[in-house]
Formats: structure tokens, sequence, C-alpha cells
């Protein structure tokens, strides 16, 4: 009898214990090694995956969830030979991304060309199948077979570098690439826009027809109340039923309910935050109809906002009338609860009962979707991908980039739909 690494690696990273889990990983994967080398050669031993194997994966998708892209990197090369070669392409392609947008930011240009060195590498590596041993759960949006890191991640950076107007190094890198055919083309560019709008889904194709201006952000208590009065009162009313006992129903918060039958609003929620600061810096909530993004830091951290948070937001997230639906949603009301606040007695509350994972339930329902991300999900329910490019953006910074605005509101929408598409069939 032993103790499984799993849940211990699970409860460090919910804590942020992050080195914690990091050495139960390195443990149980020495274990692991004693074991084969002590191993009969004839024994099969590719029945189940090791729960060592499976604690490391565990490990590298919770540093995910986190935002934590550089130590999700760390991590994955570190245990690059158990962690699978998806997660080790997923998390250096993620840090690159992160870094390209804050060193663009920074104009510490220079930077830009050894992260797509460091993609390059890394594709390098999984190519020539260097010391893979356990990948059966490949995440499909990052297979090596099917996504080019390398080609990405360079299409990001000119992207990043054009639109902050650093045509010059834009050109300079186009040729330490030897991209020969690049030029700073506007009709080009417009060409590649269109394309990017075609493929993934607009902000114009979900909200109802007149009501698709991109919602502003809001940072004060007053336009809180404002715009969360238009968000309830222009709610759809959409009656959903619960999951039926026995059955998983995806519930992050305390799963008491017993009116399995009973109505209530749905709403889609998402947070984003930055690496190297405690709390959320932005949350999104949305009905189908309307979407609400609130800039947590600027509320949070007076009296009044924190007033304002807790009367709005925290009182729904606390309604059992409602359904609050995200996606892989554990870290993001982590977030909203460490968020700092002015007053003593916190806005969000200490449970969430109205919080419901719809990627629990989306894993029951779909299983070939249980590896995919908000995206790919998204996809298969509504007919189109998120583009998901500015997941690892700079979501302190102010004012909030158009894209950024869109990016946000979306992914909050997502939830909403997806969840509300399941419960019609």
């Amino acid at each position: 009898e032993f103790l499984s690494p799993i849940p211990l690696v699970e409860t460090a990273a919910s804590f942020d214990l992050w080195h914690g889990a990091e050495s139960i990983c390195a443990s149980a994967t020495k274990q692991l090694q004693r074991q084969q080398q002590n191993a009969n050669p004839t024994t099969n031993t590719g029945e189940q995956e090791p729960l060592s194997i499976t604690a490391v994966k565990t490990l590298i998708d919770a540093s995910f969830d986190a935002r934590l892209y550089r130590q999700a990197d760390t991590i994955a090369t570190k245990f690059y030979n158990v962690g699978g070669k998806s997660r080790y392409i997923k998390a250096r392609f993620q840090h690159a991304q992160s870094t390209i947008d804050k060193v663009i930011r920074k104009r510490q240009l220079g930077v830009i060309e050894r992260q797509a060195e460091r993609v390059d590498r890394a594709v390098e590596k999984v190519k020539k199948n260097e010391g893979i041993s356990y990948d059966e759960e490949e995440d499909e949006e990052f297979s090596p077979d099917k996504f080019d890191a390398g080609e990405e991640i360079r299409s990001f950076a000119l992207r990043k570098t054009e639109e902050a107007g650093e045509l010059d190094f834009a050109r300079r890198l186009a040729e330490i690439w030897k991209m020969k055919d690049y030029t700073y083309d506007e009709e080009r560019i417009e060409a590649a826009i269109a394309a990017r709008r075609k493929r993934y889904l607009q902000w114009s194709e979900a909200l109802p027809a007149g009501n698709s201006d991109v919602p502003a952000l809001i940072s004060t208590p007053n336009a809180l109340f404002k715009v969360f009065e238009l968000l309830i009162n222009n709610h759809p009313s959409t009656a959903v039923e619960d999951e039926e006992e026995g059955n998983p129903s995806g519930n992050v918060g305390s799963s008491s309910s017993t009116d399995h039958q009973s109505k209530r609003r749905v709403y889609g929620f998402d947070a984003e935050w930055a690496e190297d600061h405690r709390g959320a810096a932005l949350l999104q909530i949305a009905s189908t109809a309307t979407v609400v993004l609130v800039d947590v830091p600027a509320l949070s951290m007076t009296h009044e906002g924190a007033d304002a948070l807790r009367q709005t937001v925290g009182r729904l997230f606390s309604c059992p009338n409602s359904v609050l639906v995200g996606f892989h949603c554990n870290q993001d009301v982590q977030k909203l609860r460490s968020s700092p606040c002015a007053k003593e007695r916190h806005w969000f509350a200490s449970g969430a009962p109205s919080v419901v994972d719809v990627k629990t339930i989306v894993s029951h329902r779909e299983p070939k979707l249980r590896t995919l991300g908000l995206s790919r999900v998204c996809e298969f329910y509504l007919g189109k991908p998120l583009d998901k490019a500015e997941q690892c953006s700079m979501w302190l910074a102010r004012p909030l980039s158009m894209d950024q605005l869109v990016y946000a509101s979306l992914d909050a929408w997502v939830c909403a739909a997806i969840y509300e598409k399941m419960s019609l069939k």
C-alpha cells in the first residue's frame, strides 16, 4: 500500500506550494525509475499509466491553469521524458508568447529572436523523439504532428511587432528568419486579418444584432452597478436543468442542492491575471445577451469599490438561482478570492456553490473532447474555434487593447453559450 502522489500535487498546487509539488513529482519519478530498473523485462508494464507520470502531467496542467507559463516551461523541460511531447511544446510556445508580448511593450526587442530559437530547439528535440516514454494523452491542439510551433511563434511575433509600430524591427526579424517575401504590405495584412476573422469566432457573430458593441472595462462603483443592472435585466432567462444525481455536475463549490430540476439563470465567467501579481487582473461575466468586464484591481483596492463588488459580483456568485459557468475554472475562483481587497471582509464569498466547470460536463458527455481546450470545445459546439492569440498578453496593462477586450468578452460568452447548447440537447 502507498499514498498516491496525484492528490498531494493537486493540493500543493491549489495552495501555490509549487516547489513542494515539484519535489513530490521528482521523488515519485525517481521511485518509478528504480521500479523499472528492477522490473522483469518480460513483465507487461504498459497496461496503465503509472501514478507518478500522471502526477507530473497534473503539475504541468496546473501551471497552465495558473497562467504560470515560465514555470510550466521549466517543469515540462525538467520532466520532459514523462510529461509528454505536446505539453512540452505547449509550455515552450506559451512561455515564448508571454515573453514576446512583454518585451515588445518594454521595447526590449532583441529578446524576440532568442524566444523563437528556444521554440525551434524544443521542436527539434521532439522530432528526434529524445527521451520520451509516456505520452498517451496528447493535447491535440499542440500535437507536434499538427501544430507548427516555429511558424506560429514567428507569425505571432511579427504581428505583435507590427501592431506596436516597430516596422523596421519587423523587417529585421523577417531577414533573420530568412522570410524573403516579407514586406509590410497593408493589403497583405488586411488579407491576413480577414482570414483570421473567417477562421475564428468573432464578436459580431456572438452577440444579438443591435448589441454588438465591445464592452468597456468597468473601473468605478457607479459604472459597475449600472452594467450589472443591465446584465440581470437583459438576461434571456434560459431555463436549465441540473444534472441528474449520479452524473457529473462539474460543481466547484459545495454541491448540496437537492432540487435537481430547479430553474436557474446561466452566466459564463472567466478571469485573467499576470504571473507576477496576486489575484485577478480582470473578471468577465456574460449571459448570451450581455457581457461585463470588471477591472478587479481598480475596484477591489477602494472601500467603495470593494462594497460594489460584494453587492454585484459576490452576490451573483453565491446566488442559488444562478449558474456561473467556467472552463477549467478552479484557478479562476482562487484568483478572484485571493485578489487584494481594501476591506477586511472580502467581496468574494468563501464558497462558490453556483460555480459549474463545463469542462467536467463536456468530458463526461463527449470523451473525445476531454483533452481539448476551450477553443476546440467551442468549435465542436458553436462551429468555430476561439482565437487565443491574446491569452498570454499583459492583462494588468491599462488601457486594454481592443483585441484584449474582444478576447476576454468571448471567453466568458462562450462558456454560457456552450452550457446552454448542451442543456438543449
